[in-house]
C-alpha cells in the first residue's frame, strides 16, 4: 500500500524485547551491529543477547525489513524479515540461523502487522530452555536431534566433560609450549647476533590459527647462515606444531629457513 510505513530493524527488536519482557524474561547485554563476519546485514540488521537466568545461552535476531531484498530475483522465493535463534555457547561452532535448533522465522507481513499471540513460538523457545535445561542442550548440541531413550541429564554432564576436556587440552597447547620459550628467552633473548625476538599472536579479531604463535627473529646484519644455525638448533631445535618460527636478518629482504639437525 502506497504511503505505508516499514518498521525499522531497531522497531522490530524493541517489539521483540518488550514482548519477551511481558512472558516474565528481561533480555541484558544487547548488542547492535550490522553484520556477520564479511555479510553486511544493514544497520541494527544483527542483534546479540543474553536473557537473565538462562545461563550459558546466546540469543540473536537477524532482521531485513527491506522488501525489496526479502524476494528472489524470479519473485519465487521469499525470505524472512525476522529470524529468531538461540545456542549454548558449548555448542557453537557458527552462530547464525541455520546453525540453530531453536529457530524460529517470520516474513515481512507477520513482522509488520502481528496477529494475536504472534510470537508464541519464541515464547516455547524461551521457555522450554527455562523449564527443560537438559533436553534443550542436548537438542541444540545435535545437529538432528531425535527421540531417544537415553538420560539427558547424563547426556548433558557427558557433554560438559568434553567440553571441559578440550578447553584443557586446547590450554595445555596454546600456553605451554609458549611459556616454555618465554622462559627460554631469558638466556638466549640477549645474543650478539640477534636484534629482536617477537612473540606474536595469531588469535586476534576472533580468529583462531594455527600454529597460534610465531616467533619472529630478526638477526643483525653482522649475522651468518653458520651462527644462526647453531644458535636455532640450540635453542629452538625441538619442533612444536604450535608454535611457528620467522626468521629474517637485517639488509635481506624477506624471510628463510634453515636446517635443524633432525633434517
Amino acid at each position: 500500500m502506497r504511503g505505508e510505513k516499514i518498521m525499522t530493524r531497531r522497531e522490530v527488536s524493541e517489539m521483540i524485547f518488550n514482548y519477551i519482557k511481558s512472558i516474565g524474561f528481561k533480555p541484558y547485554n544487547i548488542q547492535y551491529s550490522n553484520g556477520y563476519f564479511i555479510f553486511d546485514k544493514g544497520e541494527d540488521g544483527v542483534i546479540h543477547f543474553s536473557i537473565r537466568g538462562l545461563f550459558g545461552w546466546k540469543f540473536a535476531m537477524w532482521i531485513n525489513t527491506n522488501k525489496d531484498e526479502l524476494v528472489s530475483e524470479d519473485g519465487k522465493t521469499e525470505y524472512p524479515a525476522l529470524q529468531f535463534f538461540a545456542q549454548h555457547k558449548d555448542n557453537i561452532d557458527k552462530f547464525k540461523p541455520s546453525r540453530s535448533c531453536f529457530l524460529e522465522e517470520y516474513n515481512l507481513r507477520a513482522v509488520d502487522n502481528p496477529a494475536p499471540y504472534q510470537w508464541y513460538q519464541i515464547k516455547n523457545i524461551v521457555k522450554m530452555i527455562k523449564r527443560h535445561p537438559f533436553i534443550s542442550y542436548y537438542y541444540d548440541r545435535c545437529e538432528y536431534p531425535e527421540f531417544t531413550g537415553r538420560s539427558f541429564v547424563l547426556e548433558y554432564f557427558k557433554s560438559k566433560f568434553r567440553v571441559i576436556f578440550r578447553s584443557v587440552k586446547t590450554l595445555y597447547q596454546d600456553w605451554v609450549p609458549i611459556t616454555w620459550v618465554k622462559l627460554k628467552l631469558l638466556f638466549c633473548g640477549k645474543n650478539k647476533i640477534v636484534n629482536t625476538i617477537k612473540i606474536i599472536d595469531g588469535n586476534t579479531h576472533g580468529c583462531i590459527c594455527y600454529p597460534r604463535w610465531d616467533l619472529d627473529i630478526l638477526f643483525n646484519k653482522n649475522s651468518t647462515n653458520e651462527l644462526e644455525c647453531e644458535y636455532l638448533n640450540k635453542w629452538f631445535n625441538r619442533r612444536n606444531r604450535n608454535i611457528g618460527l620467522r626468521i629474517h636478518r637485517e639488509g635481506i629482504k624477506g624471510y628463510y629457513d634453515y636446517v635443524r639437525k633432525d633434517d
